[in-house]
């Protein structure tokens, strides 16, 4: 599957025979591939290069694309700034062990080849702009991203190097080498020329507002970490008070100098700029870093934000509650809270759906979402209703309330009881029940009182067998 430097110098090259191999060099280590492992590992790579730029993509199975257009005057000022980048890039990722070749060019296409067929140097190889060309032309066929069998079959009438296509080009057009290879060979060779275009899809999306923060010294203290992060909130709280924003969403990433990077992240229920509560939120979850051999670089970025105007708060009078509006911002922040507390997704409230079921009248929804247009004017409700009505066996007269009845293998007596309560079916659902439902609202000996229905008429679409029964639907407080 792979094989390291040593392992090349004699040799051996992947797809060999492991018999092969070892009967060419008796002492070889082999040891088992892992291809799953070494997925996870590039995925933690991938997220780790996101120091450099936050368009990353992955590569196969044993590369990445960064665009890092825009990025590389953050280390050194013009035209040397890529070179400082990628020497930086190949410094750190061979320091944690790893063995890298790096291409750097104007195209995708281009980049690809001299990183995996250029000659490369300590620093990895650069084609200036608009120079890519060149350096293309001494290279195999197999740098354009072609199958094997396409570059085995050119290789047999002559084309060995991006060269000789290019000589066919001009000499009979292209149309013969598309009959027999297909178009992809040309429309590669126009991607990495730049003659085509090609975009990557980086794992994360970008998001627009984002802050950084390097480090001569790598940090590793709880209460670096926490200054950190406090400093780059105020940083973009900022920013969003400037674009007139607040943040839904915030992710903050740590870059170690072992070449691992740990991210977290953080919801509100409302856009928020509120550096003290953002903080609060992103406080909890700073114990779970972990810095290993040091913290060189966090980032924080906003992958969420939504319009957030500027609101008037009125002063309280003595005679008058607080604003609204204050007292909205402080439920807001305690749903935050336990929200990024007990998980995402897990603080909600329950509000009315225009439904005759009662199973069907209430629906899960956001913490503060804005009211459904349904409201609550409906007869008194158990405060437990049971996913499902329950079989009870009943005593009872005919259309009266139940007096006896079984329910779990307990016998309740009914002393009062209230109803009935008609509920029709909802004729207009196709696969609602045809039943009608008379709900009774019973109390018991022990003072436990519990939602009684007898439902009759056709309990489904596919069968027209009628039914008369009893259900106990919920428990009141």
């Amino acid at each position: 599957m792979a094989v390291d430097d040593a392992a090349d110098a004699l040799g051996i090259a992947p797809a060999m025979g492991l018999a092969d191999a070892r009967a060419l060099v008796p002492g070889l280590a082999a040891l088992p591939a892992d291809p799953a492992g070494d997925a996870r590992a590039l995925a933690r790579l991938a997220d780790w290069a996101e120091r450099y730029t936050p368009s990353v993509a992955l590569d196969g199975a044993d590369g990445l694309f960064l665009d890092v257009t825009g990025c590389a005057h953050l280390f050194a000022p013009g035209i040397e700034g890529e070179a400082a980048l990628l020497a930086d890039l190949l410094r750190r990722v061979r320091r944690s062990g790893l063995s890298a070749h790096a291409g750097l060019a104007d195209t995708p296409g281009a980049a690809w080849a001299l990183a995996r067929f250029a000659g490369q140097g300590e620093d990895g190889v650069i084609a200036a702009p608009g120079q890519a060309e060149p350096l293309l032309d001494s290279l195999p066929t197999a740098a354009l991203r072609l199958a094997p069998d396409a570059v085995a079959g050119m290789a047999r009438v002559g084309l060995r190097r991006i060269a000789d296509l290019c000589r066919q080009e001009r000499q009979s057009g292209r149309a013969p080498l598309a009959a027999r290879f297909g178009p992809v060979v040309w429309r590669r060779l126009d991607q990495a020329r730049g003659r085509a275009e090609e975009a990557i899809a980086p794992r994360r999306p970008s998001a627009p507002h984002h802050a950084r923060m390097a480090f001569a010294e790598p940090i590793a203290t709880a209460a670096g970490i926490a200054r950190a992060a406090g400093q780059l909130i105020e940083t973009l709280a900022a920013r969003f008070a400037a674009d007139g924003v607040g943040a839904r969403r915030i992710a903050i990433a740590f870059f170690r100098v072992d070449a691992q990077a740990q991210w977290l992240e953080i919801g509100t229920a409302r856009p928020s700029r509120d550096p003290r509560h953002l903080f609060r939120l992103l406080e909890e979850k700073l114990g779970q870093v972990d810095p290993g051999f040091g913290i060189d670089l966090v980032e924080l970025s906003a992958p969420e934000v939504e319009t957030l105007a500027a609101a008037q708060i009125d002063f309280p009078s003595a005679d008058a509650p607080p604003a609204h509006n204050a007292a909205a911002s402080s439920l807001a922040e305690l749903v935050d809270r336990l929200d990024n507390r007990l998980g995402s997704g897990r603080v909600g409230r329950l509000a009315p759906r225009e439904s005759h079921a009662p199973e069907r009248a209430v629906q899960a929804t956001a913490a503060l979402a804005p009211p459904a247009g349904a409201d609550w004017t409906l007869p008194p409700r158990p405060l437990r209703l049971f996913p499902r009505p329950e079989p009870v066996d009943v005593i009872a007269g005919a259309a009266s309330a139940p007096s006896l009845f079984r329910w779990r293998a307990h016998l309740h007596r009914v002393c009062t009881a209230e109803g009935p309560e008609r509920l029709a079916p909802e004729w207009w659902l196709a696969d609602a029940p045809r039943t009608t439902r008379d709900y009774w609202r019973v109390e018991d000996e022990a003072g436990r009182r519990f939602w009684l229905f007898q439902e009759s008429g056709v309990r489904s679409q596919k069968s027209e067998d009628r039914k008369n029964t009893w259900f106990l639907h919920g428990e009141f407080a």
